[in-house]
């Protein structure tokens, strides 16, 4: 639970940077366009809705760790790597989505783990004080997006993000604790 915790907190934290900070700025400085904006979070939310649609009826057969070892990997870094790049908007918006299919999973299987793992009588202690950390995080993360975005740029923030988002989802296929997310128990009442 201490290993989904720090990770979501990393990845919430650099999410709410790529979206208040990272995404307006490439619209506003690149493609010079809202209309852009709109759509990467449109495309990336239909995504997204498709991604737990698709969990929901094929998950059980992927497992949880596979599923959120591979799919956290292709939900967040790269996003940043396709911003970085440039490409054209029909190949931005196609990786957007593709994205977001990949992030629909995520929470399912957090949610499925956590309630799995936590005793009942402990549930709303943890879960509340996880929530918290994890959405106390996210200020942060738009603040560094912004201050680094002044200081070094866009392109360089958006490669840093990159890099620190995919070394941290990474950390599910590296080590052996995330592998505990397939074993069933059933929490103490």
């Amino acid at each position: 639970i201490l290993a989904i915790i720090g990770t979501v907190t990393m990845m919430n934290a650099l999410d709410a940077g790529m979206n208040a900070v990272l995404q307006p700025a490439f619209a506003a400085q690149v493609m010079n366009s809202s209309v852009l904006l709109g759509e990467l979070m449109g495309v990336f939310g239909l995504g997204a809705a498709a991604g737990s649609v698709i969990y929901g009826w094929w998950g059980r057969r992927w497992g949880r760790w596979n599923t959120f070892a591979v799919c956290a990997l292709f939900a967040g870094a790269p996003r940043f790597v396709l911003l970085w790049a440039e490409p054209s908007v029909p190949v931005l918006l196609f990786g957007f989505f593709a994205c977001g299919l990949a992030a629909g999973s995520l929470n399912p299987v957090l949610v499925t783990v956590e309630l799995d793992r936590i005793p009942v009588h402990l549930r709303a202690r943890v879960l509340g004080a996880g929530e918290a950390g994890v959405l106390a995080m996210m200020p942060v993360g738009a603040l560094a997006a912004g201050v680094m975005l002044d200081e070094i740029g866009l392109e360089a923030t958006l490669l840093t993000f990159a890099v620190v988002y995919g070394v941290r989802t990474l950390c599910p296929v590296a080590f052996r604790v995330w592998r505990q997310m397939d074993d069933l128990r059933m929490p103490a009442p």
